[in-house]
């Protein structure tokens, strides 16, 4: 999923900068993080997470540092910056007009109350001539699936978490739609 992300968004160059919009727990973060074992020239970018629940963003700022830390302690000479913003999708974003390399929202517009105006405001903070990813998740999705799928794919038990995390939160946001 996360790959297929990476391949529309474009090649990410060194200081590129990259808004995850509603990045929840950080999971593509962690992600983009996992390319320094494949890649270590993929090291210097800038990553912004924005979504409006601290506790996630908390998660998510944690997991990447302890994340950063163990490839540093592995050896690699990394340096991406990675920032946390509580932001509110439904709002003007707290950012500069073109201002971002790639801009990432997954698994989110369907549930803001006017995906239009979110989808504008992450065009005026993209710089021209890039991309934009949004994914969402179709009605009534089966969650079972998508958990066997990618529990097959974890190594380890961090990867595990992760997902299991990941559909927990889905999960919750399914079940709360279901109750308007």
């Amino acid at each position: 999923f996360f790959q297929k992300i990476m391949t529309l968004l474009g090649n990410i160059e060194s200081g590129n900068q990259i808004l995850d919009a509603g990045c929840g727990n950080g999971s593509f973060g962690m992600w983009l993080l996992s390319l320094f074992s494949t890649d270590p020239c993929f090291c210097n970018f800038h990553y912004t997470g924005a979504d409006f629940v601290p506790d996630a963003l908390a998660y998510g700022q944690k997991t990447h540092h302890d994340i950063i830390q163990k490839i540093k302690q592995d050896g690699n000479r990394i340096n991406p910056l990675f920032a946390y913003n509580v932001v509110d999708l439904t709002k003007r974003l707290p950012f500069m007009d073109d201002y971002f390399d790639h801009v990432c929202s997954n698994l989110v517009i369907s549930y803001l109350p006017d995906p239009t105006f979110t989808l504008t405001e992450l065009v005026r903070v993209l710089k021209p001539g890039r991309r934009i990813v949004v994914t969402s998740i179709k009605p009534n999705p089966d969650f079972s699936q998508i958990y066997r799928g990618l529990i097959e794919k974890c190594k380890t038990p961090q990867e595990f978490e992760a997902s299991r995390k990941l559909l927990d939160n889905a999960a919750g946001l399914s079940e709360r739609e279901s109750h308007g």
